[in-house]
């Protein structure tokens, strides 16, 4: 198991990124991805959350979620189209 997951795992959320946020103010990046067991891309995804949110570590973790609220949703038109359905047939 890499050292990011057992730290995932520890029960404490923001502790991969404390590490990997003080892996980098004395190591660069592709050291701190080997140091960690993460690819580079995600150390700089880290850091540029990091930086983006003024410092909070807990904006670093959260996940972005779909673009759009409700991906699998069905089509207003269609929708419409079931509701008159279902008020002709009384259903």
């Amino acid at each position: 198991m890499k050292l990011y997951q057992k730290l995932k795992s520890s029960g404490n959320p923001t502790a991969p990124v404390q590490l990997i946020i003080s892996l980098l103010e004395k190591y660069p990046v592709s050291e701190v991805a080997k140091i960690v067991g993460v690819s580079p891309r995600w150390v700089y995804k880290i850091r540029q959350r990091f930086i983006q949110s003024n410092g909070s570590l807990s904006a670093c973790i959260l996940k972005k979620g779909p673009k759009n609220p409700m991906p699998n949703r069905t089509p207003k038109y269609i929708e419409d189209l079931v509701v008159e359905l279902a008020k002709a047939t009384n259903f």
